[in-house]
């Protein structure tokens, strides 16, 4: 069996352990606590579903045309996926489960995100590998996980959500620039960014140094073809 394809396997595995959790919860407590957390998973899978048709690498002159516009959806929907280590935070206390149910719970979905973000981002590198010098191609991974680390506080604190981009763009930027314009009102906002990104690079180049999917390829030769 290929390894991506076992990887994915075992992450079907994970995100349905943690649906099977929450459904048994809701089941035995007669309460709907926790449904958001099948919304948060549906939402997490999306950037890695955009980003499986990158690996088709089809030659087609159209699809490298197409392919841009899918990386800028990706890009939107990403910070989704590690969104849910935030989830953590909801803990119901005192709960009317086993005190060891509700974390297990919460990190399973957190670690369904997670991954989700890691094998997604991987596929994406890849892509970008067969066009993009190295340095570039880790330089942008660096990047997005800068984005995401804001995508994860706007999501959190100001509760925006990846669609408003395209309903309420104008308030939504204004948002963001008011927190760099005027970092000193912002402190919890640039706390959150700088250390949710610092948790995911680490652990994204642990989780991809130590297994990846694959071994990674080796360095190519920039294709200029999609540039």
């Amino acid at each position: 069996m290929p390894p991506l394809l076992k990887s994915l396997l075992y992450l079907i595995g994970l995100l349905l352990l943690a649906c099977a959790l929450a459904a048994y919860r809701q089941h035995h407590t007669q309460t709907i606590h926790y449904a958001f957390l099948y919304w948060n998973l549906f939402l997490a899978l999306i950037p890695l579903g955009l980003s499986l048709p990158l690996l088709l690498k089809p030659e087609s002159r159209y699809w490298r045309y197409l392919a841009w516009p899918l990386l800028a959806l990706w890009l939107l929907f990403f910070p989704n996926a590690p969104y849910l280590v935030s989830d953590l935070m909801h803990i119901y206390l005192p709960s009317p489960m086993p005190r060891w149910y509700d974390p297990l719970m919460l990190v399973s979905a957190a670690f369904s995100g997670l991954y989700c973000g890691f094998l997604s981002l991987w596929i994406v590198e890849q892509f970008l590998a067969r066009r993009w010098p190295v340095w570039a191609v880790k330089l942008t991974s660096i990047g997005v996980w800068c984005l995401t680390g804001l995508g994860i506080y706007l999501g959190r604190i100001p509760r925006w959500n990846s669609w408003d981009l395209l309903n309420r763009p104008q308030a939504l930027f204004y948002d963001i620039v008011q927190i760099f314009r005027h970092p000193q009102q912002h402190p919890e906002a640039l706390a959150l960014m700088g250390l949710y990104s610092c948790f995911l690079i680490l652990n994204y180049g642990f989780w991809k140094n130590l297994n990846g999917p694959t071994r990674s390829p080796q360095a190519k030769p920039p294709d200029s073809g999609l540039d």
